[in-house]
């Protein structure tokens, strides 16, 4: 079982608008610079105001891009992935497969 990364652009539509709505009422406020430091073990402290103002909680991923010599981190979801073996792929297609009166019965709606 593996892991997908989804940037927060590919989740729902509420969310987005909800983003969207974050984006509305935090744009009209001057928000001043935040300095942080990187511990001996390479981690940063997001301060609590930031986190709560993004809605990131301990335990939330962020997908990390360095643009330009910048740091961005955007928030993410991880969704379980299942890797499939030619097994499993066989077992899909079977219980999947029609008879042929059920290809008939298919065929008879399509054209109606």
């Amino acid at each position: 079982m593996g892991a997908l990364l989804v940037p927060t652009a590919f989740l729902t539509i509420v969310e987005v608008l909800n983003s969207v709505a974050y984006f509305l009422i935090f744009s009209h406020h001057s928000f001043m610079d935040i300095t942080t430091q990187i511990s001996p073990r390479g981690q940063i402290t997001l301060p609590a105001d930031t986190r709560k103002r993004l809605g990131l909680k301990p335990g939330d991923t962020l997908l990390i891009h360095l643009e330009g010599g910048r740091i961005i981190l955007d928030p993410a979801v991880v969704l379980p992935v299942e890797i499939y073996d030619e097994e499993r792929i066989a077992a899909f297609a079977e219980a999947s497969a029609m008879t042929q009166e059920e290809l008939m019965q298919a065929k008879a709606r399509w054209d109606a």
